[in-house]
């Protein structure tokens, strides 16, 4: 009886000590699918927070400080060096100011969800130019799939669209 019961204990000592290693990797795997979880929420809280971001009709960046919105956008890549001013793109959205004035030109040169006076990527050029004057915008010049719209404040929009009549790009310049 002694023996069978110090086999018994033998046998289960055995198998605790064997479960305990893949116990720690059960812990480990639990700890790293938590962590893979939390970078996931914060990544997609990124994603939301720069889609939301990238939602608006650009022109409301016009003034402010072009470090500032290029971090509140989360993806932006900067290049200082420019002669005068900062530029900042993230392939979609780009924009070119000083901190001292702030952001002056702002434009979208792939799909996004953002817009510049309501004109969007993909837009048919005659629906935005439909668009931009009845919202009080002149066209001042066309060509060439180019054309070139004046707000009532004299700042320049303009885009550029494909033998489809697509838009593919909007610049917005403020005019001091």
């Amino acid at each position: 009886m002694k023996k069978l019961i110090a086999i018994s204990l033998a046998v289960f000592l055995t198998a605790a000590a064997a479960m305990a290693p893949s116990m720690g990797v059960h812990a480990d795997e639990v700890d790293m699918q938590a962590d893979a979880a939390a970078l996931a929420a914060t990544q997609s809280a990124e994603t939301a927070a720069q889609a939301a971001a990238e939602a608006i009709d650009l022109r409301t960046l016009i003034g402010q400080s072009p470090s500032v919105t290029a971090a509140s956008f989360g993806t932006f890549t900067a290049f200082p060096n420019m002669i005068e001013g900062s530029y900042y793109t993230n392939g979609a959205i780009e924009f070119w100011g000083t901190e001292e004035a702030g952001i002056r030109s702002v434009q979208f040169l792939s799909a996004t969800t953002a817009n510049i006076a309501g004109v969007t990527f993909g837009m048919n050029y005659d629906a935005a130019k439909t668009l931009l004057q009845s919202s009080g915008w002149s066209a001042k010049r066309s060509g060439g799939r180019r054309a070139a719209f004046w707000d009532p404040q004299g700042n320049l929009l303009s885009v550029a669209y494909d033998t489809d009549g697509n838009i593919f790009w909007v610049n917005y310049l403020k005019i001091y």
